[in-house]
Order: C-alpha cells, then sequence, then structure tokens
C-alpha cells in the first residue's frame, strides 16, 4: 500500500511539473535549452492573423547552449545581388515559469540594441511558436528546425 502511495505521488508530480508549454510538448527528456540551441526557420509568421511568412522565406534564427542569439536574413536587392544581413545577441528563459523568452539584439550595421520577450507556446526539437501581443498586434511565429 505504501509503494502504490508513493509511486502515485510521483506520477502525479511528473505529471504536474512537466507542462510548462499551452501546446506542449507534454514532456520531454531533453532541457528547454537543448530543445531551443539550435537553427531555426520560419514556418509561418502570422500579425493579426494576416498570413507573412514570404517576408519571411530567407530568414534564420540560431540559439546556442551559451545563451548566444543570432538573426540572419538573406535577400535580393533590386539588381539581383544578395545581401546578408546579421543581428547579434543574447537570449534567456523568463525564470521561474520558463514560459517566456527574453531577446537582446545589437543590430550589426546602427549598432542599436533592441530587446524583445516572447511568450513560448511551444517548444520541441522540431518545433518552435512563439507568440506576442501589444496594443498594436498580435504576432505569431511558427519555426521549424533547420538542424
Amino acid at each position: 500500500m505504501r509503494t502504490k502511495l508513493i509511486l502515485s505521488f510521483i506520477v502525479l508530480l511528473f505529471v504536474l511539473t512537466s507542462c510548462y508549454y499551452e501546446d506542449g510538448p507534454f514532456y520531454s527528456l531533453r532541457t528547454r535549452k537543448q530543445r531551443l540551441a539550435q537553427t531555426w526557420r520560419y514556418d509561418r509568421v502570422r500579425i493579426n492573423n494576416l498570413d507573412i511568412t514570404n517576408n519571411f522565406a530567407d530568414y534564420t534564427l540560431t540559439f546556442t547552449k551559451e545563451n548566444d542569439v543570432t538573426w540572419h536574413t538573406l535577400s535580393k536587392d533590386d539588381s539581383g545581388i544578395d545581401s546578408i544581413y546579421i543581428s547579434s545577441g543574447r537570449w534567456e528563459f523568463d525564470a521561474p515559469n520558463y514560459r517566456k523568452l527574453d531577446l537582446f539584439f545589437i543590430d550589426s550595421t546602427t549598432h542599436q540594441m533592441s530587446g524583445q520577450s516572447w511568450e513560448i507556446h511551444r517548444l520541441t526539437k522540431k518545433q518552435l511558436w512563439l507568440y506576442s501581443k501589444t496594443s498594436d498586434a498580435v504576432v505569431e511565429y511558427f519555426m521549424i528546425s533547420q538542424d
């Protein structure tokens, strides 16, 4: 009887502490940092339910385990010449619940610093869903792993 009670308590504790994100995963053997630390490409991007994914076709976001983040964009100018834009900075989870992801970037051309805070709705090895709501817009990023 005592063994069943202890086992039930462990299962209950496991269930209550494993659900961090609105859309999952329910549980993962990888840490949040391990799941996040890779290169992501934009699969779908919406602002106020308007699909603007085409504007992010050649964008990637790379996170490292050392809390570095790099945003790469590749675009062509009017004459067809490729241009690369890189912005790098730092990232961190908002403790204690780890549902927010804070990003701090330094623009590579203007050297201006900017910050963003995103609510994490899903973080698996293959998918990252980020959400932000301001007074003007609801922005949703649906990313897939490039690694």
